[in-house]
């Protein structure tokens, strides 16, 4: 008897185009927004790699830009997406790190417009309860503190079923992400 292979094993072998999932988990309205942002991907050669289930990524220079999550895991819950777009280059939260990653939060936010800087601010990662920081840590940037931030995801900013408005700042956040990158190449 054959073992059954997961949901993951079988993304893994079949390789599905993330079409292909927007079309199984999105309804309608969910699909033609990622498929505009899609086709913008497309225009500017921003190629899109599996990377772990129902997750997609774009990389420059060797480093992530940012991520599209169509709801991850066996769950596979339907018409919920994300756009993860990174901003530090600290994979994990510790406490002796606070300082640095603040600092550095606080660095790449200021290079944001006003309200650009205020929307990415807004939209770091909040915690799920699913890891250890459970409710989550306090930061402090721009002078204000924001609790319940999750210490896995602080390298990025999350946006949950993006509008057309999200886009075209999520747009701008990925050209500075990638201006990040080469200004930190050198």
């Amino acid at each position: 008897m054959q073992k059954q292979l997961t949901y993951w094993q079988k993304q893994r072998k079949e390789r599905p185009s993330i079409k292909q999932l927007s079309e199984q988990f999105l309804n309608d309205d969910l699909r033609l927004q990622l498929e505009a942002f899609l086709q913008y991907t497309e225009k500017n050669k921003m190629a899109l790699s599996l990377c772990s289930c129902n997750t997609y990524e774009n990389k420059f220079k060797g480093q992530i830009v940012f991520r599209i999550i169509i709801d991850a895991g066996d769950g596979c819950r339907k018409d919920k997406y994300s756009i993860k777009i990174f901003t530090v280059n600290h994979s994990h939260f510790s406490e002796n790190k606070r300082d640095v990653i603040q600092k550095d939060l606080s660095d790449n936010f200021t290079r944001l417009k006003d309200d650009l800087s205020e929307y990415a601010v807004n939209h770091l990662s909040k915690c799920r309860g699913t890891c250890s920081c459970k409710p989550g840590i306090k930061l402090d940037i721009f002078g204000k503190s924001y609790k319940g931030v999750c210490c896995n995801d602080i390298n990025f900013i999350r946006i949950d079923n993006p509008t057309e408005t999200d886009y075209l700042k999520i747009k701008d956040l990925i050209d500075i992400r990638k201006q990040n990158i080469i200004d930190n190449a050198v």
